[in-house]
């Protein structure tokens, strides 16, 4: 008996002098949700996981989140089942034509961006489609020191390609309305791996379009403009882009 209460002691001493830190408390919270669904459940949560118990004992902030979680996933078990669930009405939504229909199904901008790339040595090559185009979330309000221009309206469309090979960064593109409806103007900013602004120089950029193909290489600040670019027929766009 003496030894199982020196053990109590002990326990009730280290939760005194115990001080949770961060990742304590990371791992703790990580646990909880399983912790509490074995306490739900009926299982001896606490010897399953004695540090998540333990952890319990020594931080109030994550007791209180404990307390919180469990009364949310218990308030479920409590609930009467309803006789009947209702079902959505969809039918405000438009339906899909039987192009849309053909199409590939891209439901991630990551994974239709990974698609849209090719790389070759030290050039990327990246094409537009519709269905690429489709999943840009709408553009915020232009900032006038993204592109060290003033007086810029909300893009057509904005797509920002992170890290996409081993010597790019990062590959910004705007697409922004001109006064004649008919065409934009196509906004090309790239930086270099270990480089940075104003050293951003001399990466060619080459703009395909249809038939049409144009040419031009990045200022110190990683720009290039493609001006009366067809709006029409953005989908169609290629960019090739390379470091010398």
């Amino acid at each position: 008996m003496a030894g199982q209460n020196d053990s109590k002691l002990r326990q009730f001493a280290r939760v005194l002098l115990e001080r949770p830190d961060a990742d304590a408390c990371q791992r703790c919270l990580d646990t909880l949700e399983t912790y509490c669904v074995a306490q739900i459940a009926g299982a001896e949560a606490a010897t399953q996981f004695p540090e998540v118990t333990f952890h319990l004992d020594t931080c109030v902030a994550c007791a209180e989140v404990y307390a919180v979680l469990y009364e949310t996933l218990l308030a479920p078990a409590a609930l009467p089942e309803p006789a009947v669930y209702p079902s959505a009405d969809i039918g405000f939504l438009p339906k899909l034509t039987e192009q849309q229909r053909a199409a590939p199904k891209l439901h991630d901008l990551s994974a239709a961006v990974a698609q849209a790339i090719q790389q070759s040595g030290r050039s990327l090559r990246l094409r537009f489609s519709q269905a690429l185009l489709d999943l840009l979330p709408p553009p915020a309000p232009a900032q006038a020191v993204a592109f060290r221009s003033a007086g810029e309206t909300t893009a057509l469309f904005e797509l920002q390609v992170s890290e996409p090979s081993e010597l790019l960064g990062d590959i910004l593109i705007r697409a922004l309305p001109l006064a004649d409806t008919q065409y934009c103007e196509l906004l090309v900013q790239v930086t270099i791996r270990g480089q940075s602004w104003p050293d951003l120089e001399g990466v060619d950029v080459q703009l395909r379009q249809g038939d049409q193909q144009r040419q031009a290489t990045t200022d110190a600040w990683g720009e290039v403009r493609f001006g009366n670019v067809e709006r029409s027929s953005l989908d169609t766009i290629e960019l090739m882009i390379e470091i010398r």
